[in-house]
């Protein structure tokens, strides 16, 4: 069996068996290409070499080629952005292989050969975190050598992962790039649309169908899921059971003392924000802090954190701030004060019109990105470059 034929049972098997992504695979084109090695996709196309693809077995060759249309989906070509290519390209090998392992069972109920190719990246997970979330994972602990990502200390019982070359940094324009992704987006929801009776049966990961959801969580109802969250954890033991104590005994006890002080809102100071807008948005801040039992503090920044409120207790003195602003806008400034001054924010809202300067390596905890909402002003923003700080959502006025 040739390679030709190779895809066409490929395509008719998903076909048959896993509609959802048999339906996307017919409309992705294949592009032979004797200067790539294995196979890669920039985003638009799937390109592959065709000795090794012949060289694969009928499972090889399937793995590979899902493992390519999902990268294409995912659009981890155009989200790259400044990132480390190798860095970049290691985490989203990652989420892509765990996805198809995930779907393996499925297929081999059909009788449809899926067997990892002789190299691979494989890092299964249980929580289904998304290439961001790698990527910033391994940020802080890592270095490049002789194509391997070396870790720090032991990753999943690894110490280093060769670096796949498959995801291609694209040179399309920005017009291409916008259809590019109308198109990727459209045959996803084409497909979810028409395969809507089995989709309860079929693996689609949560990561592509975030792609296509047309709502953003408003800022004050994704602060309020943060703060809830914090909140859900039963047991703390700043406030043991009292009933236990004669025994010597410090069981867990119910409470908020270290759990919910401290929601910090940093704010950019260049921005051009109305004062009628501001004060709503300080408003609906403190309102949720006060409802949540939570210390709302309040520090303004540019080239750096110029201006601090802590503990900020009623609306007066909301009214009352004022921020200076120095010139300039740098984010950086931000993590280094939160680092000089030990702030452990249990929430942190970065208000920014997205426009602060360039990013530092390493300079984003992978925790504290987490607990971080990114609060845009202007929603033509570039958000890959905002989504390396936190959750991305709008500032409605």
């Amino acid at each position: 069996m040739n390679v030709e034929e190779k895809f066409s049972k490929f395509k008719v098997n998903m076909l048959r068996n896993n509609p959802f992504y048999g339906d996307i695979i017919m409309k992705v084109k294949f592009v032979e290409r004797g200067d790539i090695g294995t196979a890669a996709t920039d985003g638009k196309y799937i390109y592959y070499n065709n000795d090794y693809m012949n060289s694969l077995s009928e499972g090889q060759f399937n793995f590979v080629v899902l493992h390519e249309v999902l990268h294409l989906l995912l659009g981890h070509c155009k989200r790259h952005g400044e990132r480390d290519t190798s860095l970049w390209n290691t985490a989203c090998d990652i989420v892509v292989n765990n996805m198809i392992l995930k779907l393996i069972p499925q297929l081999q109920d059909y009788n449809m050969p899926m067997e990892k190719p002789p190299k691979g990246v494989f890092r299964p997970n249980e929580q289904e975190k998304s290439a961001d979330d790698f990527y910033y994972q391994f940020f802080n602990r890592y270095m490049v050598v002789d194509n391997e990502v070396i870790f720090d200390e032991e990753y999943q019982g690894v110490k280093s992962i060769e670096v796949p070359d498959d995801v291609i940094e694209s040179d399309f324009s920005e017009e291409e790039e916008t259809e590019i992704e109308v198109w990727r987006k459209q045959v996803i929801k084409e497909s979810l649309k028409r395969n809507k009776d089995r989709n309860d049966s079929v693996y689609i990961p949560r990561e592509m169908l975030r792609l296509v959801e047309s709502k953003t969580i408003a800022w004050d109802k994704l602060l309020i899921e943060y703060l809830s969250e914090v909140d859900s954890d039963e047991t703390s033991y700043s406030t043991p059971e009292r009933k236990y104590l004669y025994r010597e005994i410090i069981a867990p006890g119910y409470g908020h003392e270290e759990k919910l002080e401290r929601v910090w809102l940093f704010i950019d100071s260049s921005g051009s924000i109305n004062e009628q807008t501001m004060n709503e948005f300080y408003t609906q801040a403190y309102r949720i802090c006060r409802n949540n039992k939570c210390e709302l503090n309040i520090a303004y920044w540019d080239t750096k954190v110029t201006t601090v409120y802590r503990n900020i207790r009623n609306y007066k003195e909301m009214y009352k701030l004022t921020p200076k602003h120095i010139g300039g806008t740098d984010i950086n400034c931000v993590y280094d004060w939160i680092k000089e001054n030990r702030i452990k924010p249990v929430a942190m809202i970065v208000l920014t019109d997205g426009y602060f300067g360039i990013l530092e390596k390493n300079k984003v905890p992978h925790n504290l990105r987490k607990k971080t909402i990114v609060l845009l002003t202007d929603n033509l923003t570039n958000r890959q470059k905002a989504e390396q700080l936190g959750k991305i959502t709008y500032l409605r006025s």
